[in-house]
């Protein structure tokens, strides 16, 4: 096996365990959203926003850009919520609807 082969490999072991953790990944994701739909909490928010963040970074690494451009877009409402006071609650429930639907496009892979 070359080293260019050796790497492709390495990189799809990598993937797959990636891609093996979204559902705990997004698991925290709900959870930090009903804490924060449940209490108000910040930092249950800030959790929701940092989680997001991550996925969004790091799912391009692995060739899933569907993956991290719905992540990155579900970031940018938690980052527009922490900016403001006044979130509607029908945005609270597209959002949760936003991210099942990242949950059945985590599970296609």
């Amino acid at each position: 096996m070359t080293g260019e082969e050796t790497l492709r490999e390495q990189m799809r072991l990598l993937q797959h365990g990636f891609i093996a953790k979204l559902p705990a990944r997004i698991d925290a994701m709900e959870q930090a959203m009903h804490q924060w739909i449940a209490g108000g909490d910040e930092a249950s928010l800030r959790a929701l926003h940092r989680l997001l963040h991550s996925l969004a970074g790091t799912a391009g690494t692995f060739d899933l850009p569907d993956t991290g451009d719905e992540a990155r877009r579900l970031e940018d409402i938690v980052a527009s919520w922490l900016a403001d006071d006044q979130i509607a609650e029908s945005d609270v429930k597209a959002f949760a609807v936003a991210l099942q639907d990242l949950r059945r496009l985590s599970e296609a892979y």
